[in-house]
């Protein structure tokens, strides 16, 4: 939960705030910014289970 909150509140919100007010995208940016989070979320999720996957004994 920390992980998705911080790479869509710092990460994806931020992007797509700046893309959309100051380099003129308009709503794009927003929905680039979202896509930034996602990718951002998606990696540092995966980085979490594979961590956590080694550790575990099957």
């Amino acid at each position: 939960m920390i992980i998705t909150a911080i790479a869509y509140w710092l990460v994806g919100f931020p992007t797509g705030y700046y893309l959309a007010e100051y380099q003129g995208y308009g709503v794009n940016g927003y929905w680039i910014g979202l896509i930034t989070g996602l990718s951002v979320a998606a990696i540092l999720l995966l980085q979490r289970w594979l961590s956590h996957s080694k550790t575990i004994q099957i």
